[in-house]
């Protein structure tokens, strides 16, 4: 199948047509509903490679087009035991194992960098225990330990332009490894007053570094170490 995309025109220049020209998305998945007494299993290993093109922009120094590409793959092993099933009460304890490996990065299609290549690993660990009392009361509270680590290679900022209409110089920076963790955490309460009304709360949160890209491809220092990649460990909260 031919992918859709639109045509790039920028100011007389041959561009490259805008669009994804690649989005390939591959998934294997295995379940057994008895791996053994009261659990099951469930597993997935999925691969996506992926490029898109963005419009020529004369912001860049010299002018140019950006692309991104990336290749993400990784398993999920997903188990559900349950602990115990009484006449008034149930309960299950759902537990695992995320992996995923995101190799990206941003240039422009005349091999400029943008965004440096960037290796991400992360490794996640997570639980969660779900209880229903009576058929009326639902508990559900759980756990996700996120543990990434980013190959980041060397690379020279591209200059883009200011307000005043003038480019600042590149700035050559040290690529380096760069390490996030975070313990996060959610629990929710349902309870059913009839089958037509419930009601419900709950609280979770959750982590991300999709910023670390834009913080350093702006990079005013010579080397990863240096630059303020902390403030990125963001939690948000529900």
């Amino acid at each position: 199948m031919k992918p859709t995309i639109g045509e790039g025109v920028g100011n007389g220049l041959e561009t490259t047509p805008q669009g994804t020209p690649r989005n390939h998305n591959y998934k294997l998945s295995y379940d057994n509903k008895n791996l053994w007494k009261g659990t099951a299993l469930n597993t997935n290993l999925y691969y996506q490679d992926f490029r898109t093109v963005y419009g020529y922009s004369n912001t860049f120094l010299n002018g140019g087009q950006s692309n991104i590409v990336s290749r993400k793959g990784g398993a999920r092993l997903n188990l559900d035991t349950q602990l115990w099933n009484a006449a008034n009460s149930q309960a299950e304890i759902i537990y695992g194992l995320d992996v995923l490996n995101d190799k990206t990065a941003q240039k422009l299609e005349d091999g400029r960098f943008w965004t440096p290549e960037m290796s991400m690993t992360n490794i996640a660990p997570f639980a969660l225990v779900k209880i229903d009392l009576l058929k009326k009361l639902t508990i559900k509270g759980g756990f996700r330990y996120e543990n990434m680590k980013v190959d980041v290679s060397d690379f020279n900022t591209l200059p883009r332009i200011k307000n005043d209409g003038t480019f600042p110089n590149s700035i050559f920076v040290k690529g380096g490894k760069l390490d996030f963790n975070s313990l996060v955490g959610n629990i929710g309460v349902r309870y059913n007053i009839n089958p037509l009304v419930n009601i419900f709360g709950s609280f979770s949160q959750s982590f991300s570094i999709n910023e670390l890209g834009r913080t350093l491809r702006d990079a005013t220092e010579s080397t990863i170490d240096r630059i303020e990649t902390n403030r990125l460990s963001l939690i948000i909260m529900n």
